[in-house]
């Protein structure tokens, strides 16, 4: 994980030193550690020589200031030491060293000197998220933006998506469970700094009074990324009681409900239009990733075409059902191209039939069932797309102190309640809720939601683990490589049809 330098930062805790951490941490990648007094400051320096830059605000007292002062200059080091004070403070300090600026254009100031003094390294990539406090997210009145948390693993989950807004209840209820700090993409988090700083002192009585801040709306061009269009949330009950509504009346309809299926089909379903609108928004990225695939696992243009045609299939079936339909909607409104949940889907339809390809596995039926099990077997998380990248449950008890009672046993239950989903479809292919029943099982049987072990594990379970696990792989690591990812998988995947499925995919050419 990227190691961020340290900086010290001498002040009370107050709106300023929220502000001034926030533009350290988001412009340069910094880790401020705040230190409210001179013994704070001393016991940290006296074991540490790991920082790179000083600074104190004239919220401390002169006195302390000046006996921090000295500590640097014993010290030797040659790093900057800024003093944010007046003229009159500064006078008083005599701190011949120190870079001294006033409040009302400190960070200005500041920004320019940092940009002359620490040159960025071309080696290391720029870290795409930026750290905030609830504090300081929760002063913008209507905030519209993805938030995250960073798990000690150093992935980044997302917990609110960008319609969502932030109750106090939420700040109080994941401080409870330690979370003190959010994080945002690197572009948001330098978009509010500058609305924050256009006139620093008024945002400083604002937040300081505890009032809301306005803002403006981000332009077009400074967003990375369009809006989609809200769509209607729908918990899992409802979702199953709409179903089962709707299939108690096509039975009690007979002859003249099935006669107006085969006249009229689905209702206003333009599946093709929006598989094909959902492959134009697929990001370049993506787009390399597949060619990659096409290469390696051999796929001409008949097999994609196939691909293509089976996944019109196994959308129009779920189509059929409006209360899966609006899922589906959800996702083709989504013209956001780094989608997790789209991307995740597009990747796992390729690779689970190109792994069944390999494997000769790949009756019209097994590949119509693999995408059709790709589509579904997390339907029930298109809200919830932080707890869809969560495979295993070593993963889950990571982020799990940070969820929502209801988001727990919306994840625990995903596999069993999709299940229940399938069974309520018509033509849903032939054991195709066994595969979502299974599909966060391990062959060692650490898994879940019943911990079976390969033995029991359905063979094109298998396919589907090993498919679903290797895009996680490869959308967590941009310089992904087959090699690397088998090399690290034959232990998690041994036994049975994993260590055949392990065997066949080392035999691929690269």
């Amino acid at each position: 994980m990227f190691k961020r330098t340290n900086v010290l930062l001498l002040s009370k805790r107050n709106a300023f030193s929220d502000i001034l951490t926030f533009n350290l941490e988001s412009e340069y990648s910094f880790a401020v550690q705040s230190f409210e007094s001179y013994n704070e400051f001393k016991n940290f320096t006296a074991q540490t020589g790991d920082y790179f830059l000083i600074v104190a605000d004239g919220s401390i007292n002169l006195g302390e200031i000046k006996n921090c002062y000295e500590l640097y200059e014993k010290s030797k080091k040659e790093i900057p030491f800024f003093v944010i004070a007046n003229d009159t403070f500064a006078r008083e300090l005599d701190a011949k060293k120190a870079a001294v600026i006033n409040r009302d254009q400190s960070i200005e100031k500041m920004n320019r000197f940092l940009k002359g003094f620490f040159i960025e390294n071309p080696l290391i990539k720029p870290m795409p998220y930026c750290p905030i406090s609830f504090k300081l997210l929760t002063s913008f009145e209507g905030l519209e933006t993805d938030v995250y948390i960073q798990l000690p693993s150093g992935r980044y989950i997302k917990i609110y998506q960008q319609h969502d807004k932030i109750e106090d209840e939420d700040v109080k209820r994941y401080k409870e469970k330690g979370v003190e700090t959010l994080y945002l993409k690197k572009r948001t988090a330098q978009w509010i700094l500058k609305q924050m700083t256009l006139d620093i002192e008024t945002t400083i009585r604002t937040l300081e009074r505890g009032d809301k801040m306005t803002y403006k709306k981000m332009r077009p061009e400074d967003k990375k990324v369009e809006k989609s269009a809200p769509v209607e949330k729908q918990d899992y009950n409802d979702l199953l009681a709409e179903i089962k509504k709707e299939r108690q009346q096509n039975l009690g309809q007979g002859a003249e409900a099935q006669e107006q299926k085969s006249t009229q089909g689905p209702a206003s379903v333009t599946e093709e239009n929006n598989i094909q609108e959902s492959e134009q928004e697929v990001s370049k990225e993506i787009k390399k990733i597949e060619q990659r695939l096409d290469g390696t696992f051999a796929i001409d243009e008949n097999f994609k075409k196939e691909i293509q045609q089976k996944t019109s299939k196994a959308v129009k079936i779920m189509a059929k059902k409006p209360a899966l339909k609006k899922l589906l909607d959800k996702l083709a409104l989504d013209r956001d191209p780094n989608s997790y949940v789209k991307n995740h889907i597009n990747l796992l339809t390729r690779i689970t039939c190109s792994i069944a390809h390999i494997m000769e596995w790949n009756h019209e039926s097994t590949l119509e069932k693999l995408i059709f099990v790709s589509y579904m077997h997390d339907i029930t998380l298109v809200d919830h797309p932080h707890l869809a990248k969560i495979q295993t449950l070593e993963e889950y008890k990571e982020i799990e102190p940070t969820l929502s009672e209801e988001e727990k046993r919306l994840y625990i239950k995903h596999p069993e309640d999709i299940k229940k989903l399938v069974e309520e479809l018509d033509d849903a292919p032939v054991d195709a809720e066994k595969i979502i029943m299974q599909h966060h099982e391990l062959p060692d049987g650490t898994g879940f939601p019943t911990r079976l072990n390969h033995i029991r594990i359905l063979p094109l379970a298998a396919i589907f683990i090993v498919a679903h696990d290797f895009v996680c792989y490869i959308l967590e690591n941009e310089n992904w490589t087959l090699d690397e990812y088998l090399a690290s998988r034959k232990e998690r995947f041994k036994g049975g049809n994993f260590t055949k499925i392990i065997r066949k995919m080392s035999t691929l050419q690269l």
